[in-house]
């Protein structure tokens, strides 16, 4: 896949749930707030683990996180971001967890993507 495909297939998943997302994090416009109100998807790549041979790397690996806040558990919307990763045969792995501070749930799903051109 290339970024841009990753790309739209992160805006579809957004557009299936009806949230906006963003690379990374949100641009900061407002430092009181730089986030919308929940729901919303950050993404972003960990990791490369590019494979190489002859001083030239021939397989470009990454490893794709996918972040999906909500002020709920949203198991129609985590079914959504599961569905898409099933559709592209992207295996993946998920974590919930409780951000106490900003009263969020964030689902973290991680899958490696080879990245072409």
């Amino acid at each position: 896949m290339t970024k841009n495909q990753i790309n739209g297939l992160i805006a579809g998943m957004a557009q299936q749930i009806g949230c906006p997302y963003a690379f990374y994090a949100w641009p900061a416009q407002d430092p009181q707030n730089p986030a919308p109100a929940p729901p919303y998807i950050l993404f972003y790549y960990n990791d490369r683990t590019d494979e190489y041979f002859d001083n030239i790397n021939y397989l470009k690996k990454a490893l794709l996180t996918v972040e999906f806040y909500a002020d709920n558990v949203t198991f129609p919307a985590e079914s959504v971001i599961e569905d898409v990763f099933t559709e592209y045969e992207l295996p993946f792995e998920a974590v919930r967890t409780y951000i106490e501070s900003e009263k969020l749930w964030l689902t973290s799903y991680e899958t490696e993507v080879v990245i072409n051109a």
